[in-house]
């Protein structure tokens, strides 16, 4: 990461104390890759895609839709439990970045992910909303 991207007062290791096992000391491996990332379709085949998907995780639904509008394509992911609704909107430009982050966690986190894919966790085919 270029100095320039860091901002000011964040620590790159923001929650480590959260995640037994990580600590601030780089592990050897643990340097996200982004080489092992999925590509994505080129932005003129997105735009009518209307591309939706939903996970299920306890009493949460998440679900991940492609958009687009006059700033270009992106994807909002929506956290909805209960009546309560919270989205992020992620640019495509940004989206392998946010893999990439995402797969770092998974990684640091398997052991404990081991054996949790089951009731609590599951991914249903989104109905047009």
């Amino acid at each position: 990461m270029e100095p320039s991207e860091r901002l000011p007062g964040l620590s790159d290791d923001v929650g480590a104390g959260f995640i037994s096992g990580h600590s601030t000391q780089s592990a050897a491996g643990s340097e996200l890759n982004v080489d092992r990332l999925v590509e994505l379709p080129p932005q003129e085949d997105i735009g009518g895609m209307g591309m939706s998907k939903v996970i299920r995780a306890d009493q949460k639904r998440f679900f991940f839709d492609l958009g687009s509008n006059n700033r270009g394509h992106f994807l909002r992911i929506s956290e909805v439990a209960g009546a309560d609704r919270s989205s992020i909107i992620l640019p495509l430009s940004g989206l392998k970045q946010f893999h990439e982050m995402i797969g770092h966690f998974v990684e640091i986190t398997k052991d404990r992910l081991e054996g949790m894919t089951g009731p609590n966790v599951r991914t249903v085919e989104s109905a047009q909303r």
